[in-house]
């Protein structure tokens, strides 16, 4: 304890207290001794009414309790903002003492005070501490700031200032985020279990998805070999009847005869080179258009045993991938129609070019053209009522099978000029 300091058991008895009969101690205005603390360069007498009530205003609209005791804990200065959570008046206050009310509250609060001021008198600078409270509205809490207002010279003061600032506030606020973020924390907890769950659940799902695809993959895989292994026989036996075709043709002496068993053969042909060309492309549902066309083509000219330095080939066709159907079809057409250029535009080893040519038009169908610069159709010639197989089935493979139009163009040669759509699936 600090000198001159009363105990808390002797403060408690010996403060006089409202209703005990003794008389308060007579006083001058509260603030008076220790007025000229504050107002250092100016002489006590020239300090004015008007200062001391300036500064009782400020005392009473600081909404911080304010206490001002002196060595012996009598309480000096106390304004209406420190009275309230007491439960009290100012003047109650002031008559009673501050150990009264503190050990009516706590007892604990006695022992917590004289550590602040012990704090304050020995380091000699500001010491803090936090101090509850119950009052009528429920425990308050006080952040209280105490300072040493030193002795001024001729005027014996020596006190303790101390501001008790109300941070109840403050602290349910902290109590209230420290429960919103244990809910949060909790909520987090839950939402990441179920996040690992639904993870884990995902996981199963794509190594069962994994799985299935492998199995999937597989069984396109077999079934991939096992259709072109029925391409392949498909091929094969076309092939055999091929043969057989042209072993009979050899036994045969007329010519109408042989035309008819060559041009069998050559249909045959294209359609066995169709399923040759299936076997050979990876993607077993279209098959590359160009590469088809050129075989065949060479397979009729070797057909017909055609001399290329008498009769040229040219081609000129896009890289356009077509389906089985659609190749089929115009496999057959050209057939028919390279098989007629061969037989009739090239009389007594004339020479001549054929050119072939497929392109895809901006509108989406495609534009098949069979040219050769031959001797020609004969004058009123009506090809869609020929006289022979051959036209009569590549007129109607485009009109019907390729829902196209086929025109016929007969200057300076036979030009047969096919318009059509990809046939669906």
């Amino acid at each position: 304890m600090w000198p001159g300091c009363p105990t808390p058991s002797a403060s408690s008895s010996d403060l006089p207290r409202k209703g005990r009969g003794e008389p308060p101690r007579a006083r001058r205005s509260p603030i008076d001794p220790i007025l000229p603390c504050f107002f250092k360069r100016i002489p006590v007498k020239d300090i004015s009414a008007h200062t001391v009530k300036f500064f009782e205003s400020v005392l009473s609209v600081s909404v911080d309790g304010i206490l001002i005791v002196d060595e012996s804990q009598n309480i000096i200065v106390v304004n209406d903002a420190f009275c309230k959570p007491f439960g009290c008046e100012h003047g109650d206050m002031l008559e009673t003492g501050l150990y009264v009310w503190l050990e009516h509250i706590d007892v604990s609060l006695v022992q917590r005070w004289n550590r602040l001021v012990s704090e304050v008198y020995r380091d000699g600078r500001c010491s803090n501490v936090e101090i509850s409270i119950q009052t009528k509205a429920g425990i308050e809490y006080f952040n209280v700031t105490a300072s040493l207002l030193k002795q001024v010279e001729g005027q014996g003061v020596n006190v303790i200032i101390s501001i008790w600032h109300n941070v109840t506030a403050l602290k349910q606020t902290e109590a209230d985020l420290r429960q919103e973020r244990d809910s949060l924390e909790v909520r987090v907890a839950q939402r990441t279990a179920e996040l690992a769950r639904t993870n884990e659940a995902l996981m199963i799902e794509i190594a069962e998805r994994k799985e299935m695809e492998t199995r999937i993959r597989r069984s396109l895989d077999e079934k991939s070999v096992l259709l072109k292994e029925v391409h392949h026989r498909v091929k094969n036996n076309m092939q055999i009847i091929c043969s057989l075709l042209m072993l009979q043709s050899n036994y045969i002496e007329d010519n109408n005869y042989k035309y008819m068993f060559r041009d069998s053969l050559n249909r045959i042909s294209s359609m066995a080179l169709l399923h040759e060309k299936i076997c050979q492309s990876p993607d077993l549902a279209n098959i590359n258009i160009k590469a088809y066309i050129l075989g065949l083509a060479n397979t009729i000219f070797n057909a017909y045993k055609v001399n290329r330095s008498v009769i040229m080939l040219t081609l000129d066709i896009d890289e356009i991938p077509f389906n089985i159907d659609t190749a089929m079809s115009c496999g057959l057409i050209l057939t028919e129609l390279i098989s007629n250029s061969l037989r009739h535009a090239f009389p007594n080893n004339r020479k001549g070019k054929l050119t072939i040519s497929l392109h895809q038009n901006v509108s989406g169908d495609f534009t098949l053209t069979v040219k050769d610069n031959g001797i020609g159709m004969p004058k009123g010639f009506d090809f869609r009522n020929p006289n022979s197989l051959g036209l009569h089935l590549a007129v109607s493979m485009v009109e019907n099978k390729l829902n196209g139009q086929i025109d016929l163009q007969s200057n300076n040669g036979t030009e047969f000029c096919i318009i059509f759509k990809e046939v669906l699936p």
